[in-house]
């Protein structure tokens, strides 16, 4: 099976495919396949299926009881995690419900009809400003919304500033390996305290630019089968055009919206750390949940701390449990070079086992010749008919030295060959290894 194929496997959980996939059970029971991993195998590749499918909403609220918090949601949109008919809930955004329903009146993926009344409006004030006075919320979700804000620093803190004691930030973030964000890089801290002594409001220039010039189509299953041709991909923006809305930015301060910010698992808690260990915040990874095959996107929850040190060995804990695909496969590639550089020393003993048998035989067959050589001499002093029949035995005797002297030409040539092959060269610290693993202990 293909590498990549092998690591969206290792994913897969029976028991949430045939739940979260109702159909399945039915194609078992009919005999179609024998059972939901069969199914993955044969139809969920291609289609794609998730190979642990779970519903999102637990993942982002986590422990959370909408029903008895007070909460905020920004940047709800069309489609809230948490409605109001279950529980007390203020929805923020960047604006009006009508200037969102204008701004996304041509794009086919929001419903202009369901987008939520807005309660207030986060822009040129602080979030506790654009609040109810006094107001404090036990938890804040925000659903791809962090990678927008212009100030990274300054929006945590800003939503650090209203939470209760105890509440809890919960974040969807979307895994730059798996959108349109596949081939630009990761922000790094040198980028986040930029924006933060800038206390950037909206998208920088340069923030502007980067994500035009790096935006490209790309289909998540093809990302995740690592079909994905970054040279094959066309940009979907000019260098003008680019230039051109980032001028816009600094000329009139058009608000532009854009992903200011690109993550994976890894590196926004990597960030997280350096953020925290330089003293400009204090957050804790409360728990997070990896991006899934064929999905593109991971949660994450944090909550105030004033321990540093805490809060700094949490963001660890995040970046060395998210899955790293690099790793896996350079893993799956190292046990494979090991397999084939054991079945190259096999080969080589075989080989050599063959090359000392007919080198035996040869000497065999040299110490009869020279028997024969005797013979000859004999034979010259001997009648014809005696003569006839030690020309026969001389006859077959160099027929058979012919036949194992070239058995042994062709081993040898295969032992040369190995010898001097690319494989072999590659192997040699692993024969090395096994050659002192054959050796007997002393002592």
């Amino acid at each position: 099976m293909d590498p990549r194929r092998e690591m969206i496997l290792s994913f897969f959980d029976e028991k949430a495919y045939l739940a979260g996939y109702p159909d399945v059970p039915a194609v078992i029971a009919s005999g179609g396949v024998e059972s939901g991993r069969h199914h993955f195998v044969t139809f969920g590749f291609d289609e794609p299926r998730s190979p642990c499918p779970s519903s999102r909403r637990p993942r982002l609220l986590g422990s959370l009881d909408p029903a008895h918090l007070q909460g905020v949601e920004i940047g709800a949109l069309h489609y809230p995690v948490v409605k109001k008919a279950e529980g007390s809930i203020l929805y923020v955004d960047y604006a009006d419900r009508q200037t969102l329903v204008d701004k996304y009146k041509d794009d086919p993926g929001v419903n202009g009809d369901e987008i939520v009344e807005v309660d207030a409006i986060w822009g040129d004030k602080s979030l506790h400003e654009c609040l109810p006075a006094g107001f404090k919320a036990d938890y804040v979700v925000a659903s791809h919304v962090i990678e927008h804000v212009p100030d990274l620093i300054g929006w945590l803190l800003e939503i650090r500033a209203i939470l209760a004691l105890g509440g809890q930030l919960r974040l969807a973030v979307p895994d730059r390996r798996y959108t349109f964000d596949y081939i630009r890089h990761t922000s790094q801290l040198s980028d986040v305290l930029d924006a933060h002594v800038r206390g950037a409001r909206q998208p920088l220039p340069r923030m502007v630019i980067d994500f035009l010039l790096g935006y490209r189509h790309v289909s998540k299953k093809d990302a995740w089968l690592g079909t994905v041709s970054p040279e094959a991909m066309r940009p979907t923006c000019s260098v003008e055009a680019a230039s051109g809305m980032a001028r816009n930015v600094l000329k009139d301060g058009r608000y532009t919206d854009c992903h200011c910010w690109v993550f994976t698992p890894q590196s926004f808690a990597e960030l997280m750390e350096q953020v925290v260990r330089a003293g400009l915040l204090n957050f804790r990874c409360t728990d997070f949940s990896d991006t899934r095959p064929f999905e593109f996107e991971f949660f994450v929850g944090l909550s105030p701390t004033d321990d540093t040190e805490e809060a700094a060995e949490t963001w660890q804990r995040m970046a060395r449990s998210a899955f790293d695909p690099d790793s896996f496969l350079a893993k799956h590639k190292a046990t494979a070079q090991a397999a084939t550089s054991a079945g190259s020393a096999a080969a080589l003993d075989v080989a050599r086992m063959q090359l000392d048998e007919a080198r035996d035989q040869i000497g065999i067959l040299q110490e009869r010749v020279v028997g024969l050589m005797d013979a000859i001499a004999i034979m010259q002093r001997e009648p014809l008919d005696q003569r006839n029949r030690l020309n026969a035995q001389i006859a077959n005797l160099e027929a058979h030295i012919q036949h194992d002297q070239a058995a042994s030409t062709e081993t040898q040539r295969r032992l040369t060959a190995i010898e001097r092959s690319t494989a072999w060269r590659v192997t040699a610290p692993a024969r090395a290894a096994l050659s002192r693993l054959r050796q007997p202990r002393r002592g």
